[in-house]
């Protein structure tokens, strides 16, 4: 198993039993993924750019795709401060579609 930082976040996952139709939902995610980086790889622009990533993101983490941005991203930031103490921060950028 890898370590957490660089775990997938569908290690551990349990298929229960269902291991072909897991690989089938698998392939389908990188190709949808692969389509996008095809489509709006050589896209100009940071913030298009920053679009693609997120895109390719989604398309690999499925409906983990909060909780992988909340686990990676998303971390107190301790120059920012309110009356409970240092503020969370989101660090992803989503980028603006082309």
């Amino acid at each position: 198993m890898s370590s957490p930082e660089h775990q997938s976040p569908h290690e551990g996952v349990e298929d229960g039993g269902k291991g072909p139709e897991r690989a089938t939902e698998l392939s389908a995610r990188i190709g949808s993924a692969l389509e996008v980086v095809k489509e709006y790889g050589t896209i100009e622009g940071d913030h298009h750019r920053a679009w693609v990533l997120d895109q390719v993101l989604r398309a690999l983490t499925g409906d983990k795709y909060d909780e992988f941005v909340e686990e990676h991203f998303v971390q107190e930031d301790p120059t920012i401060h309110d009356e409970e103490g240092p503020i969370r921060v989101n660090y992803w950028d989503e980028g603006i579609a082309p």
